[in-house]
């Protein structure tokens, strides 16, 4: 396999490592589990939109050769993990395909999942035992993401971030220390915010990252995540590579 772009994620103590940080509740699994009745927590719903956006954007906008996939032990709360690999091209998908699946499962089975099974791969959710109503979230917040623009807009003049001020620091400073740690391998991340609520973050390291890539990557995943969570509005980026994105921003999240 060629080389490839994979990424990886600073540890934060708070919801959503490194996905969308937000205050909500988290779905309970139910016990005993049964056909149907499966849900996954919110967090690692935000595991599964990053994958999500990952393998679309990739694919579709990169045109790159790339593999995706989420494992889980549905009688495990918190056990979901995502993997994926990417390259320029030359690649035995096969190869790819057993290399995410993996780095996958050894990741469920540290979130102390026993038997870790599919959930989603390459744009479909895998599992058959999902809870209607959560079916349906996943599929709202999925389906879109492949309309949405991922042209990915700077935080403009009079938008109000109240929620995210508090979370901004942790998450930031996070970031730096993840971009300090990869030095050397161009990393580059992107803190993006919906101006009703949800925000979201994005990295990536690898020669062939470029931070444009990841300002839409991070402007997709808010949206989908908006969509999950049903809220309305537009993302924009507010922060990267230790940088605001624009002077609006910079007001926005430190007055």
């Amino acid at each position: 396999m060629n080389a490839g772009i994979t990424r990886t994620r600073p540890r934060m103590g708070f919801p959503g490592l490194p996905v969308l940080v937000t205050a909500l509740a988290c779905w309970c699994l139910p016990a005993p589990v049964a056909a149907g009745d499966v849900t996954v927590s919110q967090r690692d719903g935000y595991r599964v939109i990053d994958a999500a956006v990952a393998w679309h954007y990739q694919k579709e906008v990169d045109r790159m050769v790339v593999d995706s996939a989420c494992y889980f032990d549905p009688e495990v709360l918190n056990s979901l993990r995502c993997s994926w690999a990417s390259s320029t091209g030359g690649a035995d998908p096969w190869r790819l395909r057993q290399d995410v699946k993996r780095s996958a499962t050894k990741r469920c089975k540290k979130a102390d999942g026993r038997s870790c099974v599919l959930f989603w791969r390459n744009g479909e959710i895998r599992f058959d035992g999902l809870s209607p109503v959560q079916a349906d979230k996943f599929e709202s917040a999925l389906r879109g993401i492949a309309a949405d623009d991922p042209k990915a807009l700077s935080l403009p003049e009079g938008v109000e971030l109240d929620f995210f001020r508090g979370q901004f620091k942790e998450a930031s400073e996070a970031w730096e220390r993840w971009r300090k740690k990869y030095r050397g391998h161009n990393p580059h991340y992107v803190l993006c915010a919906n101006e009703r609520s949800p925000w979201s973050s994005f990295g990536m390291q690898g020669p062939g990252t470029h931070l444009e890539t990841v300002r839409g990557m991070c402007v997709l995943k808010c949206q989908a995540i908006s969509r999950f969570v049903d809220k309305d509005g537009t993302c924009y980026v507010v922060y990267q590579d230790g940088e605001f994105a624009s002077p609006a921003a910079e007001q926005a999240v430190m007055r």
